[in-house]
């Protein structure tokens, strides 16, 4: 059974709705939203809902329920709301066949974090903890420092996120992978809810930078990036496994990596699931407008391998 638990909720709710990671917290994303409350054997699963004109958006980022409990979901909202379309994000179970729907499969990675450091390094084999070693002497050596810095931003005790730490950012995406963001640096962290940076740098030099979204004892990997001129050192990963080390002493026990097949995701024992992008209508009209875009891409890709033959 599905019903209203909070009509008006905000973040003071966030905090009723699992896994806690920040795609999941409407009143970060939205501010006000609709809590709602599917009552199951053993207890009840809370699930945050938000309206934007006809169209709603339900919070089940790595909710685990049953693909029943998910018709059982649309088929309530569709009842006691005005919305024509219902999407979601990143489910672990897909949409059934009552509702004209679809079911776009992706993926995520999760690490579960271990009790302490050493327990960390021990995931990973001799010869890995020994290249990571060498690796780091030898970008000291090119660098011509004796070591390197980690620092943190954001986190309570600790200074603001620079404006300096999101330009280098968006020059190493640049450079790495054409990336454009066309934002300003406070834009950025807003638009990408960034909560903390973790920055690697050399006597002023950033070597590398993560941003994640921290509430809780979870933590959202935002993004990671590092300066292309260091490749062959791995500064993303290295900074990658001292960032974990460092979210481990602050009493973390899970980190959400998102989606994608980056080889480090996998490292320290991450877990890849199979998810669902979701879109449910209320009936073949509200369906129609997206079907047709579908084809019209779809005809306008064959019209094009067609002139290029």
């Amino acid at each position: 059974m599905v019903r209203i638990a909070v009509a008006d909720a905000g973040l003071a709710e966030d905090a009723r709705v699992v896994p806690d990671v920040v795609y999941n917290r409407f009143g970060i994303l939205y501010g006000r939203y609709t809590l709602l409350e599917l009552v199951r054997e053993g207890g009840s699963l809370f699930v945050p809902f938000h309206v934007e004109g006809r169209q709603g958006r339900l919070g089940l980022y790595l909710v685990e329920l049953a693909g029943g409990e998910l018709e059982e979901l649309c088929a309530f909202v569709f009842a006691r709301f005005p919305v024509s379309r219902i999407d979601w994000d990143n489910a672990l179970v897909p949409l059934g066949g009552r509702f004209i729907c679809r079911n776009h499969e992706t993926n995520h990675w999760k690490l579960l974090l271990p009790a302490n450091g050493e327990e960390l390094w021990a995931r990973m084999s001799r010869k890995s903890r020994y290249n990571r070693r060498r690796e780091e002497k030898l970008l000291c050596a090119r660098l011509g420092v004796a070591d390197l810095r980690l620092d943190e931003y954001g986190g309570e005790g600790e200074p603001p996120i620079p404006p300096s730490v999101v330009e280098a950012f968006f020059s190493f995406k640049r450079a790495l992978m054409g990336r454009e963001y066309a934002l300003s640096p406070a834009a950025y962290l807003s638009r990408y809810h960034v909560s903390h940076a973790y920055t690697w740098s050399a006597e002023g030099r950033f070597i590398a930078i993560v941003f994640s979204c921290e509430q809780g004892r979870t933590v959202f990997l935002e993004n990671l990036t590092y300066d292309p001129a260091l490749e062959e050192f791995s500064p993303g990963f290295h900074l990658y496994a001292l960032v974990l080390e460092r979210l481990i002493r602050k009493g973390k026990c899970a980190l959400f990596l998102g989606g994608g097949g980056q080889p480090y995701k996998s490292r320290f024992d991450g877990q890849e699931d199979r998810c669902y992008n979701g879109e449910a209508y209320r009936n073949a009209f509200a369906a129609f407008p997206s079907y047709a875009a579908k084809l019209f891409r779809r005809f306008g890709r064959l019209a094009g391998r067609g002139a290029a033959s």
